[in-house]
């Protein structure tokens, strides 16, 4: 009698480890014949509350996609994981526009790190940010500050290097204010 409990105990372990290893391989057959994304493009990967990720697909197979998020993680998502999100990919021929957003402790001086955030993209060049086309947006969510922007540049790959070199600008900076706090 135990024999047989340990024996439908170690076939019901090993059908759960099958079902998400089969799951896997046939999510990722799937995305290597659709082909909706390919290394070196930079994607979106949503669910109905909104944006998780994005960044550059760095290599796919047939059990995850590697993505290098703008903070130069890599972040390794399951395949079985990417039928469950929209996946945007971006169009880089028309250049790029990408958002990002920076958490504070809701007493920081907001207004102070949107005009932080302003001056830094208006005045890096690798950038088609104008006054005009600039969008920060500053909103509060579950007790905390949430600011948005947006970095708009011409290609995918300029989009990457410039959100990376962007966001480390912007830490620096937000580190040196006593009044901003970041989360």
């Amino acid at each position: 009698m135990d024999s047989a409990i340990i024996t439908a105990v170690i076939i019901a372990a090993a059908t759960l480890i099958l079902q998400k290893t089969l799951g896997n391989l046939v999510s990722g057959l799937v995305l290597i014949i659709t082909r909706p994304f390919k290394k070196g493009d930079k994607i979106i990967i949503k669910n109905e509350k909104g944006e998780l990720v994005s960044g550059k697909v760095v290599s796919m197979s047939l059990l995850y996609v590697k993505i290098q998020v703008y903070n130069r993680d890599v972040m390794i998502i399951p395949t079985s994981l990417m039928d469950q999100f929209t996946v945007v990919n971006s169009d880089y021929k028309q250049g790029v526009n990408h958002t990002e957003y920076f958490r504070f402790s809701p007493e920081s001086d907001h207004r102070k790190a949107v005009a932080i955030i302003r001056e830094v993209l208006l005045n890096d060049e690798r950038t088609q940010n104008t006054a005009e086309n600039t969008d920060v947006i500053c909103r509060f969510d579950n007790g905390l500050i949430i600011i948005h922007y947006n970095v708009r540049t011409e290609s995918v790959d300029k989009s990457f290097e410039v959100c990376s070199d962007i966001c480390e600008t912007l830490l620096e900076r937000f580190k040196k204010e006593d009044n901003i706090t970041i989360k």
